[in-house]
């Protein structure tokens, strides 16, 4: 019985290999169906497992109305008619056998079953071509069942999934297009090998799948990848393994456009470059994981349309490693840690975020003051209910209420109460301390009786000021590292420069003083055309030369203050355009140069002093001197200080000058009603003559 069993099953098998052939689909057949026999030759039967499967130049319309046998070749070589229906087409090659499956667009191609390829386990190799080229778009494909190798011979074009459960995939460096990618099996041995090709995943949903990649040798040298999806509906990038092993991706690019997140689950893996193009889009990464990104990192948005890069958790923290450059604006960041190179962060202006993690510079959120108001120090002062933070921005709206400044805060990003009506009160210190390139804004409105110092700090970039009209003299800035702004006029009591650069803007400046505190440190003042007015006592315009850049020479500076309480102008060694001393007992303390120099100290019972020693280089000289009130000039001892100037004559009159002494000897002019004090060589006590007299003289 055993042996009739055995031969029976031996005889169906030689059967079936006798009976494997090549079948083609024929004109003049029944109809267009591959289901009816009567359309294939030589033999009218349906092809069957293991068969040659052709359409040629010859071959009419087909219609795959029934899910194929597994053929052992599927060859459209010629073929120019038009491939459609909806059933599968399975191409399975025997072992240790290469055979082809080859698509042609022909007349038409609107075929829209699944496209099975089965490679035997047993070194099977199924070569496979699709002419996208010519309009070829498959539906889906599957690599499934066998185990065995799967060559592409040119690029692939498919509208829904490529699955890879068994055997290995070589791209060949040809492009694969396909809504997603999937390769999931904790048991199956995979091997994927995209060397040299660009995958452009074009679908919602999971766009990539590569679960249990510790089954899966993914090779991806050379390779793009770009992940596009314009749309609401969230999409994913899932590659991990039950070892948490992830796969590297050399090039990672993004291009969104829609209000649908994707969210990269890839712990462990590393991307080469990572670009996000096209906002608005929203990036997430897995909680509490790791992504290396080894090159460069470059996220740029537009105004109202941010990048977004969170975490898939929120107030959970999703580390990213970037070990090359970061290029990005305008773009919000919500719980992400860079532990690369590249760190930290570095947010524009344009950008916003959050995050309490140390290692981050530029993560900043919004802390508006809430319709009720209250003090600085309450929670419920602010409408997001917490205390603002290091690197936040604190802003207000047009309902804010009143802002106690109770609690001294620091390193605020900014500082803006455009559209406030309410009253900001109280006398602690507020600090505005961006740590981002771009400009940041520092503004002032509503009425104003706090009385603290402002501290503008911008670690790199610019601060824009805008006082209102709010600030007074009960304020004071101080001002260090990056840029500041004036965007209007503007009234303190003292002011600080101790580093950066303070660019006016040619506005109106009211102080008591201004200077830099002591500091060398490296500061710049672009003061263009402003008019800036100095009226304390002490040491009211004060500049160390040290590491000293001022742009003046369009600007008028006073120093104002009247009393006989001493004052000290330091001017650093720059040049000035117009300086006037129209207040007493001013000490100028170092050697300067000046467009305009204005002795208006008429009347004033000490004047204005030069220290004994310096020399004040001018090209115009005035004084504001009249009878019976002469503008006093003196030296700081008996001993000379020395004017200079380029001009052809200087010529004032009711002066008193003691210890003063011009380099030039017959330039200066002080007139016949002036006060020789004594050593005063190479003034020329009388009027100048006039421009003829002195012509002839000269001749003479």
């Amino acid at each position: 019985m055993m042996k009739k069993l055995f031969l029976t099953i031996l005889f169906c098998f030689i059967t079936s290999i006798a009976f494997a052939a090549s079948k083609t689909f024929i004109a003049g057949g029944v109809d267009s169906n591959w289901s009816t026999a009567g359309n294939w030759s030589p033999v009218a039967s349906v092809p069957a497992a293991g068969d040659d499967v052709i359409l040629d130049s010859s071959s009419p319309n087909c219609v795959i109305d029934v899910a194929t046998n597994a053929l052992k070749s599927f060859d459209m070589n010629g073929y120019t008619a038009t491939l459609s229906g909806t059933a599968n087409l399975i191409v399975r090659s025997a072992a240790n056998t290469t055979t082809l499956c080859r698509l042609k667009y022909g007349g038409g191609f609107t075929w829209s079953g699944t496209l099975a390829l089965r490679p035997n386990a047993t070194n099977g190799v199924i070569t496979f071509t699709s002419d996208s080229a010519n309009g070829v778009v498959l539906d889906s494909i599957t690599q499934t069942v066998a185990g065995g190798t799967v060559n592409q011979g040119d690029a692939v074009v498919i509208t829904n999934v490529l699955t890879i459960t068994t055997g290995t995939w070589n791209t060949n460096g040809y492009t694969i297009t396909c809504d997603a990618i999937s390769s999931s099996s904790a048991t199956n041995v995979r091997a994927i090998n995209c060397t040299n090709s660009t995958i452009n995943i074009t679908g919602s949903g999971v766009g990539l799948t590569f679960a249990a990649s510790d089954t899966l040798t993914f090779t991806g040298t050379g390779s793009t990848w770009n992940f596009t999806y314009v749309g609401a509906t969230a999409s994913s990038v899932n590659i991990a393994g039950t070892s948490g092993d992830g796969v590297t991706l050399p090039t990672v690019v993004v291009t969104g456009g829609g209000s649908g997140a994707w969210t990269f689950n890839c712990g462990g893996s590393t991307f080469g470059s990572f670009t996000i193009t096209n906002a608005p889009t929203t990036i997430k990464f897995t909680a509490g994981k790791t992504l290396t990104i080894s090159g460069n990192f470059s996220a740029s948005g537009s105004s109202g349309n941010l990048i977004t890069l969170s975490s898939s958790t929120a107030g959970t923290t999703s580390t990213v490693n970037i070990g090359g450059t970061i290029t990005a604006a305008y773009w919000s960041i919500r719980d992400i840690t860079n532990s690369g190179a590249s760190a930290p962060f570095q947010l524009d202006n344009n950008s916003k975020g959050g995050t309490t993690d140390a290692n981050v510079i530029g993560f900043w959120s919004k802390k508006t003051i809430s319709d009720a108001g209250g003090n600085w120090g309450t929670a419920s002062t602010w409408t997001e209910g917490v205390l603002p933070t290091s690197l936040d921005e604190v802003v207000a709206t047009g309902t804010s209420g009143n802002l106690s400044v109770n609690t001294s805060n620091i390193y605020l990003q900014g500082f803006d109460l455009t559209n406030y009506v309410g009253t900001l009160s109280n006398s602690l210190d507020i600090y505005v301390y961006p740590v981002n390139s771009g400009t940041w804004t520092c503004k002032f409105a509503g009425t104003n009786s706090w009385t603290g110092s402002l501290q503008i700090l911008p670690y790199v970039g610019t601060v824009n000021l805008t006082s209102g009209g709010k600030l007074s003299s009960a304020n004071n800035i101080n001002c260090r590292i990056g840029t500041i702004s004036l965007q209007d006029n503007l009234t303190v009591t003292d002011i600080l420069i101790f580093s950066g650069v303070f660019t006016t803007n040619n506005n109106i400046i009211t102080a008591s003083t201004m200077g830099s505190g002591g500091s060398t440190s490296a500061r710049t003042l672009n003061l263009g055309s402003s008019t800036i007015t100095c009226s304390g006592l002490g040491n009211a315009w004060n500049f160390d030369s040290t590491d000293l850049t001022i742009n003046a020479s369009s600007s008028t500076i006073i120093i104002s203050n009247a009393t006989a309480t001493s004052k000290t102008f330091k001017g650093g060694g720059e040049t000035y355009g117009t300086v006037t001393f129209s207040g007493d007992n001013i000490t100028i303390a170092d050697s300067n140069t000046y467009n305009t120099f204005n002795v208006n100290n008429a009347g004033l019972a000490n004047g204005l002093i030069l220290t004994a020693g310096s020399t004040q280089t001018i090209t115009n000289f005035t004084t504001n001197g009249y009878a019976l009130n002469l503008a006093i000039l003196k030296s700081s001892a008996a001993s000379l200080a020395t004017l200079t100037t380029g001009s052809a004559q200087i010529s004032e009159d009711y002066m008193n000058l003691t210890w003063v002494q011009p380099t030039q000897a017959d330039t200066w002019y002080a007139g016949a009603n002036s006060t020789d004090g004594g050593n005063n060589g190479n003034w020329i006590f009388t009027a100048p003559p006039s421009p003829g007299v002195r012509r002839i003289m000269m001749i003479q």
